[in-house]
């Protein structure tokens, strides 16, 4: 769930447009074993296929909003780079690192649309030596 301050920065949902009425559900009140949130999380997950879990009021979830702020914010900060900066960080074989738009062609042989930087959950989570990573990541804890 992106955080209220990243909600904030974009545009409105347009009116005009149909939605679905979903579940809300709780974390804390799942963590704290709460019956009714628990059976609406199995009615919601066997009849729509998905809900919405607020992370605020808790620690887990604050902690989960606070990471996932901080995760929008190195996108920002490396989507604004150069194209010369992120070049730096060519696409791999295991499908890390940037490629920029226009990178792969569609399947009428046009250039894609698609700007993407892909990077390893073990790397982030310094579960294994870093790759050499974009200077927004340098500055997080276990990247380098």
């Amino acid at each position: 769930m992106p955080t209220t301050e990243s909600f904030a920065k974009s545009l409105p949902f347009p009116d005009d447009l149909p939605t679905v009425t979903h579940q809300r559900l709780e974390l804390s009140k799942l963590l704290s074993g709460d019956e009714a949130d628990s059976e609406t999380l199995f009615e919601a997950c066997a009849s729509l296929g998905f809900f919405l879990l607020d992370l605020r009021g808790c620690t887990e979830g604050e902690t989960i909003l606070k990471e996932t702020e901080a995760g929008f914010n190195i996108g920002q900060d490396f989507y604004a780079l150069s194209g010369a900066e992120k070049s730096k960080f060519p696409l791999l074989p295991s499908k890390l690192g940037y490629k920029p738009i226009g990178g792969t062609k569609i399947e009428d042989g046009r250039p894609d649309r698609c700007e993407i930087d892909s990077l390893p959950t073990d790397d982030l989570l310094a579960f294994v030596p870093p790759n050499s990573n974009p200077p927004a990541l340098r500055e997080e804890p276990g990247l380098s």
